[in-house]
């Protein structure tokens, strides 16, 4: 599995494309962000613990070990959340799925159409 040349991922409402280090201000804002974190064991981010964070994805990313997918949505051009796949098997068959969205785009069904796709690609292109 090659991930860092892993096509972009297209919705009606939403593109997903693959995390690179133009991203640190939306894992800022999301790993910052007291209302997204709440039910993670992690502390809020400072923007240069954010700026360490998105050089590490970006590392397993380029190292094949896990995919992260920066969430877009279409109509504003805007970035709103992540979505990843990671903790993969040894035989690559299996892995979790994390993902983190703000708050005003909480209830909007959002992240369930982003997981299908994500879940399509995973076990159709990956």
């Amino acid at each position: 599995m090659e991930f860092k040349d892993t096509p972009k991922i297209q919705t009606e409402r939403l593109t997903l494309r693959v995390l690179n280090m133009t991203d640190v201000a939306i894992v800022f804002a999301l790993r910052s962000n007291v209302e997204v974190i709440q039910y993670i064991a992690r502390e809020p981010l400072n923007f240069a613990e954010a700026e360490e964070k998105t050089q590490e994805i970006v590392k397993y990313i380029d190292n094949n070990e896990s995919i992260s997918w920066i969430i877009y949505l279409n109509a504003e051009n805007i970035k709103i959340g992540s979505i990843c796949l990671w903790n993969f098997s040894k035989d690559r068959k299996t892995a979790e799925v994390g993902y983190d969205l703000l708050p005003e785009y909480h209830n909007k069904g959002i992240m369930h159409e982003a997981l299908k796709k994500v879940l399509h690609c995973g076990f159709n292109t990956l």
